[in-house]
């Protein structure tokens, strides 16, 4: 029975590390996914194009971190399990990269916003199926 959890385990964690890769490609992969039109729904001002251009460009991941994410999904494959946890682990510290990028781009573009703009970007921003809205 031991033996069958280790093996269990195992499998969920090979699991993990393969959708941890597959995530690591990105939209990149799939079909261009379009998403609300901040520009618009914000009404963006003359004012704050420039904090605009700078937020669009801070979404985009730091240059080599998805090649990289992506070359380690092929690597994967030739690999034992500890140095496929060793590579996930890698990846995961890559993801919570780009989420840092993103999540400064965003702050900085939010700090530019007027009350009323804040309150569109909560609402087309804030997780579906919660009809509470956002938590303050």
């Amino acid at each position: 029975m031991k033996a069958f959890i280790r093996l269990t385990a195992v499998a969920v964690s090979v699991s993990a590390i393969l959708a941890g890769a597959a995530l690591a490609q990105g939209p990149q992969q799939q079909p261009q996914q379009q998403g609300p039109d901040f520009h618009s729904l914000l009404h963006v001002r003359p004012d704050q194009e420039a904090a605009f251009r700078a937020y669009e460009q801070g979404l985009v991941p730091p240059a080599g971190v998805i090649a990289t994410m992506q070359a380690s999904r092929q690597k994967a494959m030739s690999l034992t399990t500890p140095q496929r946890l060793d590579l996930q682990a890698q990846n995961i510290a890559l993801q919570q990269t780009i989420f840092n990028h993103q999540a400064d781009a965003i702050r900085k573009f939010y700090a530019q916003l007027s009350p009323e703009q804040k309150r569109t970007y909560d609402q087309v921003t804030a997780p579906q199926g919660n009809s509470r809205g956002p938590q303050r």
